[in-house]
């Protein structure tokens, strides 16, 4: 659980500079907003890539865990979107047919999906 209000904590921090930087890097037209929206997005994308490792971590560390690839799929459709959450899915299935991974991934697709 402490990996998990780690990755949040991490990921908190990304989510919170994301629409300023994006709005302020689509809107402005001056030199110096650009670089201080570049300079901000270098700093949220180090929270964000170790957010990412920390859910890569924990399905390392269970690969077995339904809750584990469920996180970890919610993470990828949160910042990269519906395919890379999709390429997750992909991931679990030698899993998934052999029976090692449940239908729990199954219903945390079907609800990111829907």
């Amino acid at each position: 659980m402490l990996h998990l209000a780690y990755a949040e904590l991490l990921e908190s921090h990304h989510i919170s500079g994301v629409d300023t930087t994006g709005t302020s890097a689509a809107n402005s037209s001056t030199a110096a907003s650009t670089a201080a929206a570049a300079s901000s997005a270098s700093g949220n994308s180090a929270g964000l890539a170790a957010a990412r490792n920390v859910y890569v971590g924990l399905v390392q560390l269970q690969p077995t865990s339904e809750l584990a690839w469920a996180l970890l799929e919610r993470f990828a459709r949160r910042v990269d979107g519906a395919a890379a959450a999709r390429q997750v899915f992909r991931l679990t299935r030698r899993a998934r047919l052999s029976g090692e991974l449940g239908c729990h991934v199954y219903l945390a697709h079907a609800l990111l999906e829907w």
